[in-house]
């Protein structure tokens, strides 16, 4: 048990010191020598939990983006049994998911793998499959579920989620990607998602 404990450890201090380094220098940049010594490990416990550097990269994919997911994914199972339920929990659902996109870490991770997209195709595959494709497939669910209940009218509840999450990262996102001193205040982010909202919810709702 103990040395189940201790190899945990080990692979979660080896994840966060790859994120540090991977964010802050880039992959092309980064040597396992780095990440080595950041973690306080041996090359060998990285060869041994991950393989090697671009299996790495491929880990710090997965670990960043499954915990934005479990963050954001919550809005999307509340309880919707009217309009105004359904337009909060839209309205938080689509707040974070345009933070994150507009800041911090997952921002970086976002303008990271765009930047090896053409060569490293099976990590930027990896990204958008847990990613965007994956939330995705969430929001479609939910959309079902709405739809079912009568609250909108959805008859393609895939297409619905791709305009909502097109909606809510709107202009504020590429400005984000391409200018790094750009960051939206809370309030309007706040606004823009509620509009954003406003705006969805209008196109959906049950005609008669």
């Amino acid at each position: 048990m103990k040395t189940n404990n201790n190899l945990e450890e080990t692979r979660i201090r080896i994840l966060e010191a790859a994120e540090r380094q991977f964010l802050s220098h880039g992959y092309d940049a980064t040597r396992l020598e780095d990440i080595v010594r950041d973690a306080r490990v041996s090359k060998t416990a990285i060869y041994k939990i991950f393989g090697g550097k671009r299996e790495l990269f491929l880990a710090l994919n997965d670990n960043v983006i499954r915990a934005l997911i479990k963050k954001i994914a919550p809005s999307s199972t509340g309880n919707t049994d009217s309009l105004e339920e359904l337009k909060q929990n839209l309205y938080e659902l689509g707040k974070d998911y345009l933070t994150s996109l507009t800041q911090g870490h997952p921002l970086s991770l976002f303008r990271l793998n765009l930047s090896i997209a053409t060569r490293f195709k099976d990590a930027s595959k990896n990204y958008y499959n847990l990613g965007p494709n994956a939330f995705q497939d969430i929001l479609s669910q939910f959309f079902q579920d709405v739809h079912e209940a009568n609250i909108l009218h959805i008859p393609d509840t895939n297409i619905a989620a791709d305009q909502f999450m097109g909606m809510i990262r709107g202009n504020f996102h590429i400005k984000a990607l391409m200018d790094i001193d750009f960051q939206p205040s809370s309030e309007a982010i706040s606004d823009y998602v509620e509009s954003s909202v406003n705006l969805f919810i209008a196109g959906y709702l049950p005609r008669g």
